[in-house]
């Protein structure tokens, strides 16, 4: 009898904590839901918060991390409806719904969730690992779009100043800085020159195929994959130089001229422009209007962020940063066209 009941049980407690991971699954499709009508009627604006990550980390408690990543998953599932009725019935978690949200689109979300079905959190990191969005499960990874880990070993002096140099330019931006943020700043620092209101502050060699879409960055020598928004990044503020395969070199033309730049980065005091980032350094010229959507370089549509935030800005959508434009406020839609 005793034996009976604790297979009972246990039974029971399984069955509980079942539950449990299906009403938050549905919790979580229906926050996501939420989260895109918020976005929509600019909640955070009658609250009196800057922007959409400061709504969700005062009132609902999440990091500015994890106010990015839900507020990218709650706009991508708004275009993945079987993955969200996944999340909703409690067939995925919200884990698994982050990963497949970084590949899959309309056309190819049941390939992911037909492959996916099965599969544990870690398993799932690795089929999406390596891929772009819009690739299939049986396409091949790019090695050059994996995260790369790189191992240091500091004495215990030099581990003490990077760990200065680390709340240092968390405090001069306005909050912790994650791996990439950190050591992109830091490459920068090393890498600017002076008079940043004359020329970008450092320059990088793209190359990119107008034929299949694919770019570039030089890389002391190597040549490595970088994606579309990359690229879109680049272009706010850049020369081109031309066709390669060019018998003559062309005329280099630049996307912003000096003129205008110092201007911009006049009126803008020679500061980020986000709400609360108080950074004066790695700054660069950004579109409020997407120029894939007309956005041209006319000065009123021109404005300077800083490194962080147009890092931040790349992984979520238009509205989670807002500035003052040319009119009130405009909501900051940049060069990196999400669809």
């Amino acid at each position: 009898m005793e034996i009976a009941q604790y297979q009972e049980n246990w039974r029971s407690l399984h069955e509980r904590l079942r539950g449990i991971a299906r009403r938050r699954g549905a919790l979580d499709a229906e926050e996501a839901r939420c989260l895109r009508e918020a976005y929509a009627m600019k909640l955070w604006r009658q609250l009196g918060y800057a922007h959409m990550n400061e709504y969700l980390e005062r009132e609902l408690g999440y990091s500015p991390q994890v106010g990015i990543e839900r507020l990218r998953v709650a706009h991508a599932l708004a275009d993945l409806p079987q993955i969200e009725a996944s999340l909703g019935a409690g067939h995925l978690a919200f884990s698994a719904v982050r990963e497949l949200t970084r590949v899959a689109k309309a056309e190819t979300e049941q390939d992911w969730l037909d492959k996916v079905r099965g599969k544990n959190l870690r398993e799932i990191e690795a089929m999406v690992s390596g891929k772009k969005r819009g690739d299939r499960p049986e396409d091949p990874s790019n090695p050059d779009l994996i995260m790369r880990v790189v191992r240091l070993e500091l004495a215990p002096p030099v581990f003490a100043l990077f760990r200065q140099v680390q709340s240092a330019l968390a405090d001069e931006h306005g909050g912790r800085l994650d791996d990439s943020a950190l050591i992109e700043v830091i490459c920068r620092r090393a890498l600017e020159g002076g008079g940043q209101a004359d020329r970008p502050a450092y320059q990088i060699a793209i190359t990119h195929c107008d034929g299949c879409g694919r770019a570039w960055q030089n890389g002391a020598g190597r040549e490595v994959d970088v994606g579309r928004e990359v690229v879109e990044r680049a272009h706010c503020d850049a020369e081109l130089i031309g066709s390669l395969a060019a018998n003559d070199p062309e005329r280099v033309r630049t996307t912003v001229t000096s003129r205008v730049r110092r201007q911009v980065f006049a009126r803008d005091h020679y500061r980020c422009t986000v709400p609360g980032c108080r950074s004066a350094r790695n700054l660069d010229i950004h579109h409020i209007e997407y120029q894939s959507h007309g956005g041209g370089h006319e000065m009123q549509n021109l404005t300077i962020l800083c490194s962080l935030c147009r890092a931040r800005h790349k992984l979520h959508y238009a509205g989670s940063l807002v500035m003052p434009g040319s009119v009130g406020f405009s909501t900051v839609t940049g060069a990196i066209d999400p669809a």
